[in-house]
């Protein structure tokens, strides 16, 4: 069903924000407004600080842009999200859905509570054959994408993934016909989004190049940094040196091409009648000079390349140098708003149901603040209108006294019963209301009017429940995401753990081992104490500024994670060179794995101390965050041992000493004091009786095995940990996709 407001589709890309905001003209689409806002850096490069950059492009359309008498519609990036295309049996159609709800989990990889997910049903006339897409983010994905907008007042009302919107508007332009295919390319900063449609099907899959790849093919020819050659691709067109820079990005054009030929094998080897006749181009990457004509001669196929789209009128009045400027940029866009306008051919919402409920609830509420408005404004009226009519009836009886509301006047009758004397009543309807009646009148009045003005100065100044809803909408995210943390940097710890430890299962056999191998030979390390505190706005703020975790790093919602760790190593050079740069490299590749949510952007290795040294010593304590902050705050202690190298290293003592270290060693240093009884040191001697001494002698003689600690060595390491997937240029080689992979075999999209 076609919507009557305006809509607004706003993509947010690695480049630019592209907005257009568009509205049905009869059987029209007319185009209202158009905008770009241009980034100061690519969304994906080291130095870009990315939340900011998009918080800014949003500002700065919200002030150009006016959108209270419109709908939203937003893209998430494909890259973020998760598409699988599949066959269904023919069935009848109320049996669809519960066939897709299995057939989705079983092809997300994720437990479905982690999802957001809908889809597609594609079938053809003239065909039994069904066809399911199925759509999925992460919701701790598309919360975190969601926030640039709630927290800037903008409530969007469908979010979809790019490909799809790209889609949406083609099909919408181009329709392919049944039998003849068509290839739909969106060239991005960091992927291509090849679709294929025919009639009402479709298939879907990225290709890991895009515009970026072409600009680092110049930063490696010409010797320059990214900025100059991203300048360079820009202006090749009318550069003097285009020949040259085309020689430079010709092996890039070689590996497009064998992407989509791969992938027209494979689709046409799934759909033998199927013949692809044309190519069509979106995206500023288009903009390359000899791109399109590559193509057109490497495939064989028609490739036309998007420089306008022929059903969008434009309004009177309205300046579309934004929009005709980069027309080849605004496919996304477009096919948002035509979702918005009940206008697309894939219908598919990735907005999680809680904030379907929730802008379903503010529109509720709003009717109620209004009725409750209207109640205390009848209410004043009631007393207004009463003076009012008081006036209209002084002025229509003129020196006639004012009526009042008579009084009952009982008189008892000679049968005793009561009865009214109408004379009596009739002087009191006209006898003159006294001061005081009139005074108390007209003060209910005033305060009638002053409750008005409050009322609406409160609704003017309430800001809403947006930042309550967006610091709850965090919550369940880092929830997920706290236990990920510390596993890696558990794993890391106990990296280097041997066989010889890991087949110890009890303490008698670890003390009977470490009678054949002395404390400093073993060279174990665990986690002594692990603290974590989260801020919304600068992951870094949490550590003092002298450690220089702070610098070059960006300002974004995270963790700081302040570790103490702990080695039977006495020799402080060798726990310094194991530690930087072994274990902060491994923390670094371990924790900048994709996919996972949240990366780890830098690892400082602060200093060491004696183990005889108190904690305090070693760990400084996080600066206390201001109310605006809503941070939180968390700790762990002992248990989780791990191994440097050689020996008997800690594995073991994760298992088995780790229980005695965490459980003994963890409460007493803890918040129950008292309670519970150690040899020789009861809980009958009162609470924490006892429990000083075995804190001080546990820290000099290992409980478990008798031997001197005092040699022992302490760590400090700071981490700073932020929300939100791994940036491209973080990303370690051996999570990177190789180039001889085929990700074309089976119908898929974009994985997160």
């Amino acid at each position: 069903m076609a919507a009557k407001l305006p809509v607004w589709g706003i993509d947010v890309g690695q480049c630019s924000l592209k907005a257009i905001k568009l509205q049905l003209s009869g059987e029209q689409v007319e185009m209202v407004a158009a905008d770009v806002v241009e980034h100061e850096a690519i969304l994906s490069q080291a130095e870009s600080d990315a939340p900011g950059m998009v918080k800014k492009a949003i500002e700065t359309f919200l002030s150009r842009n006016d959108i209270s008498d419109s709908q939203i519609v937003v893209a998430v990036p494909g890259q973020q999200t998760l598409t699988r295309f599949t066959k269904m049996p023919p069935v009848e159609a109320k049996k669809i859905p519960d066939m897709v709800q299995y057939e989705a989990s079983q092809q997300i990889p994720f437990d479905m509570d982690e999802v957001v997910w809908d889809y597609q049903v594609f079938t053809a006339d003239d065909s039994p054959d069904v066809e399911v897409g199925v759509f999925a983010i992460r919701k701790e994905l598309i919360r975190s994408h969601l926030m640039h907008f709630t927290e800037e007042g903008i409530e969007p009302i469908i979010v979809q993934t790019s490909p799809m919107a790209s889609y949406n508007a083609a099909q919408y332009e181009w329709p392919a016909e049944d039998g003849k295919a068509a290839i739909l390319l969106d060239m991005g900063a960091l992927a291509t989004d090849l679709i294929v449609f025919e009639g009402r099907r479709i298939w879907s899959r990225p290709v890991p190049i895009g515009g970026n790849r072409f600009t680092e093919a110049l930063v490696s020819a010409f010797k320059i940094s990214f900025r100059k050659a991203e300048k360079l691709k820009r202006t090749a067109a009318t550069s003097k040196y285009a020949r040259q820079v085309f020689q430079a990005m010709r092996p890039v054009f070689a590996d497009l091409v064998s992407e989509i030929q791969r992938s027209i094998g494979f689709y046409t080897s799934t759909h033998r009648e199927a013949a692809i006749t044309r190519v069509i181009g979106m995206g500023n990457a288009f903009k390359l000079p000899g791109l399109q004509k590559f193509l057109n001669q490497n495939l064989q196929i028609e490739v036309k390349k998007t420089s306008s789209f022929k059903k969008i009128n434009v309004a009177s009045g309205v300046k579309s140098e934004a929009y005709t400027d980069n027309v080849l940029s605004f496919g996304v866009a477009y096919g948002l708003a035509l979702q918005g306008l009940g206008l697309a051919s894939v219908e598919s919402n990735l907005l999680p149901v809680e904030v379907r409920r929730t802008l379903l609830w503010r529109k509720k509420r709003s009717w109620f603040g209004a009725s409750a408005a209207s109640l205390a404004l009848a209410a004043g009226s009631l007393w207004v209108g009463n003076v009012m009519t008081t006036n209209q009836l002084r002025g229509a009886m003129g020196d006639r006294p004012d009526p009042s509301h008579p009084k009952e006047l009982k008189v008892s009758g000679a049968d005793g019963k009561l009865v009214r004397d109408t004379g009596k009543a009739a002087q009191v309807v006209r006898r003159p209301p006294t001061a005081e009646q009139v005074a108390w009148a007209a003060e209910v009045c005033d305060a009638a009017k002053t409750l008005e003005s409050e009322y609406q100065d409160v609704a003017r100044q309430t800001p809403g429940d947006v930042p309550l809803l967006n610091l709850m909408a965090e919550l369940p995210g880092n929830s997920v995401l706290v236990p990920r943390i510390v596993d890696v940097i558990r794993r890391a710890f106990a990296a280097n753990i041997g066989e010889e430890v890991t087949s110890i299962k009890t303490a008698r056999e670890y003390v009977a081992a470490a009678r054949h191998c002395g404390r400093v030979e073993r060279a174990e390390v665990w986690i002594k104490l692990l603290q974590m505190q989260y801020d919304p706005k600068n992951a870094a703020s949490g550590f003092p500024r002298e450690t220089g975790v702070k610098k070059k790093i960006a300002k974004k919602a995270g963790w700081a994670v302040a570790v103490v760790g702990r080695t039977t190593e006495s020799d402080k050079a060798k726990v310094t060179r194991f530690i930087d740069p072994e274990l902060v490299d491994l923390l670094e590749r371990l924790g900048r794995e994709p996919g996972r949510g949240f990366h780890i952007a830098k690892v400082k290795f602060v200093k060491t101390a004696l183990n005889s040294d108190s904690d305090r010593d070693m760990v400084t304590p996080f600066k206390r965050q201001g109310a605006k902050s809503s941070g939180s705050r968390g700790g762990l202690r002992g248990g989780t041992r791990g191994g440097i190298r050689g020996g008997i290293r800690g594995g073991t003592r994760g298992g088995t000493r780790g229980d005695t270290r965490g459980g003994t060693r963890g409460r007493t240093r803890g918040a129950v004091p008292g309670g519970f009884g150690l040899p020789g040191q009861g809980a009958s001697k009162g609470p924490g009786a006892g429990l000083l001494g075995w804190e001080e002698r546990f820290r000099k003689e290992d409980p478990l095995t008798g031997e001197d600690m005092t040699g022992d060595q302490q760590f400090l390491l700071q981490i700073v940990i932020h929300k939100g997937d791994t940036p491209e240029n973080l990303i370690p080689d051996e999570y990177k996709p190789k180039k001889d992979e085929d990700k074309a075999t089976g119908s898929s999209g974009k994985d997160t």
